[in-house]
Formats: C-alpha cells, structure tokens, sequence
C-alpha cells in the first residue's frame, strides 16, 4: 500500500513494486558492476511476487523512457523457455522477478542453458542456502538486494546488540546460535520486533493508553532508524516498507555474499 493512513499493516522490509523499481535502476545505472546495458531480461513467476516485482520494473521503466529495453517472459516448469526468450533477445543482464521458493530452479536453467549474463534478484534470495555453485554455472554473476546493512565480521556496536540477543536465549544450542549469527531471516526478525518496540516507546513517552488508534498513531509520527539497516517511514500512511537498499554479490570462492553496493536510495542509483 503505497498511503493508507491508519493501516495496520506497517511492513518494515521493502514491497516488491519498490524493489523492481530499485532492480531495475541497478542493472541501467550500475556500469561499473555491469557496463553499458541495452536490454534488460526480466524472467518473472506468475504469482504475487513475480507479478508485484515486474510491475515496479515496468513502472520505472516507463518513467525512464526505457520500456523497448526491457524484454520479459514468464518462467514455469524448468525455466528453459524463458532462458531460450532471454538468449533470443541478447539480453546483457537478466532480473529474476521471484521469490527464494523458485530462485535455484531459475538459475540452475540459466546454467544449463548456458546464458552467461549477470544476474540480479529480489532480496528474499539473499541468502547462500539458495545460491549454490552448481546453480550459478560458468562466469555468470549474481547480485541480490539487501535491506540489512550488516558487517558480520563487527565486535561492537548493533550488531553486537543483536549477537548477544541471540547468545541470551536459553532455549537454543550452541551450534544453533552459531547459524542464527548469520543468518537473514533472524536478523530481519529482529529489526522488526525493534521497530514494533519503538511505537510502544513512543505511546509510553507520551504518556497514552496502549490502543491501536494511539500505537498506529505514534508510528506515523516520524520515520523510525532501525538496527542493521537504514529507516522506514510509515508518515502520511505510507505502507511499502524499506526503500533504501544495499547490493550483494555472491562468491564462488567463498559460497557467501559480499557487499558490492552500499545502502541507496533509487535517487541516489540514479544520480538524481
């Protein structure tokens, strides 16, 4: 929902629309990553989220003038016909509008079909569990969106705070603590409860009954900082969640993602 003042649905991780906007100006304007683009694939799932991710492609494509640029074909099954429509149209980069559940699926296609161009996709798939090195295949690249800033290497600061959340819970093993450390899926978990905190701070401070009303009230108050990442602003009833975004690239080398862009706004990919 893009302003429904009073909604109580307030998400705190980016909607797909605005991720395809941002997806799109990464692979247009991103030329050190992936040089000068001419025609973008985009391989979409006929769901939610492959309908809702094309539709903030299309969206931004438009707006840029670039709709003849932006070639796309439906994915089901095994992929390879999408992968064929993509190699048909020389495509240079290919966006994989889906959720994690069809992600591995699609790239595994893009190997088989030897279609050696980079690859970007949603954040749902930021996570090495769904990018594995026989997937990936040849030279190709792939790049995931990320709406958590995180340094996994840092001692100190938030995501310390958020280590000895997890080192706190008496109800996990050791080896299970060791893989929430890393994992996206407890991170994101975490932020959320963070900024559901920060509203019952904020009806606490002013001294208010806890009642919906006054809780949905104190959220739309401000944009809310929150840990591991950037802000959400939920202000006018604005409900699409994050829309400032990190690059991640995956290593074959390694099996992990590393950062390849900061944390941007789609004005700031594009250089406006």
């Amino acid at each position: 929902f893009e302003k429904t003042v009073g909604n109580p649905v307030m998400a705190v991780q980016p909607i797909y629309k605005t991720e395809g906007r941002i997806l799109l100006a990464r692979a247009l304007y991103e030329t050190d990553l992936f040089g000068t683009v001419d025609k973008v694939g985009v391989i979409y799932t006929a769901d939610d989220a492959g309908n809702s991710i094309k539709a903030g492609i299309d969206v931004e494509a438009l707006s840029l003038g670039k709709t003849a640029n932006v070639v796309s074909a439906v994915g089901s099954g095994d992929f390879s016909a999408a992968v064929l429509a993509m190699k048909t149209a020389a495509v240079d980069v290919v966006i994989m509008a889906m959720n994690q559940a069809y992600f591995p699926t699609a790239l595994g296609a893009m190997a088989t079909g030897e279609l050696d161009v980079p690859v970007l996709t949603s954040y749902v798939s930021a996570n090495p569990y769904y990018i594995a090195n026989a997937n990936v295949g040849g030279n190709r690249q792939v790049y995931a969106n990320a709406w958590v800033d995180v340094d996994f290497t840092a001692t100190t600061g938030e995501y310390a705070d958020y280590v000895a959340a997890i080192n706190g819970l008496a109800r996990l093993t050791d080896t299970e603590k060791a893989t929430l450390r890393f994992d996206s899926f407890a991170i994101a978990g975490y932020i959320a409860f963070k900024v559901f905190e920060e509203g019952l701070r904020r009806v606490d401070d002013a001294k208010l009954a806890l009642t919906w009303e006054n809780y949905i009230n104190a959220m739309e108050e401000e944009v809310i900082d929150f840990p591991l990442g950037g802000e959400v602003d939920f202000t006018s009833g604005k409900r699409w969640g994050v829309d400032t975004l990190s690059l991640l690239k995956y290593n074959k080398t390694t099996s992990l993602l590393e950062k390849a862009k900061e944390v941007e706004s789609l004005e700031q990919i594009k250089g406006v």
